[in-house]
């Protein structure tokens, strides 16, 4: 989102705690400002700041997977931040704002009734997503399968074991310069 919407004329209204671990990884943050995308992004600590004029309001998981330590702090830090009609409301959202949410939900990130109610659209967007998935794999490994990689294929996951952003951009980048696949036989 940080890059794509307002590459797409889009203002991107964030709101999160003011601690630095809640905010962008500085990987994807200089390659929104090197994109020139970082003006349409306002920042904020306040979530019914965020959601004033919003046509739509998201919300992300609050604590990630690895992160299970921090639940307690996590939730600490986020108390205020859950999506209601009335933080909507007092905000100033659009009236006919929408909601959505990546999945897994946890209540404590948007209540039942948004959830559950009319302005959610969040099993359209997983339903999308699916098939945007699954149309990306067809056309990268439609016609292609990726040769024995056993630098990727045996690497264990760069988040998950003490890795940063960094990491995942610069293996990404890799895979990308030396895709290392075959036609598959006919």
């Amino acid at each position: 989102m940080l890059v794509s919407y307002p590459r797409l004329g889009h203002q991107l209204r964030v709101a999160s705690p003011e601690d630095a671990r809640y905010r962008a990884p500085k990987a994807v943050w200089d390659r929104v400002v090197a994109l020139g995308c970082d003006k349409n992004i306002f920042w904020t600590k306040d979530p019914r700041e965020a959601v004033h004029g919003a046509d739509v309001v998201v919300t992300d998981t609050w604590i990630s997977m690895g992160q299970e330590a921090e639940k307690e702090q996590r939730l600490k830090d986020f108390e205020g931040y859950q999506v209601t009609e009335q933080l909507c409301r007092e905000g100033g959202a659009n009236p006919k704002w929408k909601f959505l949410h990546c999945l897994p939900r946890k209540p404590h990130e948007v209540d039942d009734a948004v959830f559950y109610g009319p302005r959610s659209l969040v099993w359209r967007e997983a339903d999308n997503r699916k098939w945007t998935t699954m149309a990306v794999f067809d056309q990268l490994f439609g016609r292609w399968m990726l040769r024995d990689r056993p630098a990727i294929s045996k690497r264990s996951h760069p988040l998950r074991d003490g890795g940063d952003m960094q990491n995942v951009v610069e293996t990404l980048d890799k895979i990308i310069k030396e895709p290392q696949i075959s036609p598959q036989p006919e």
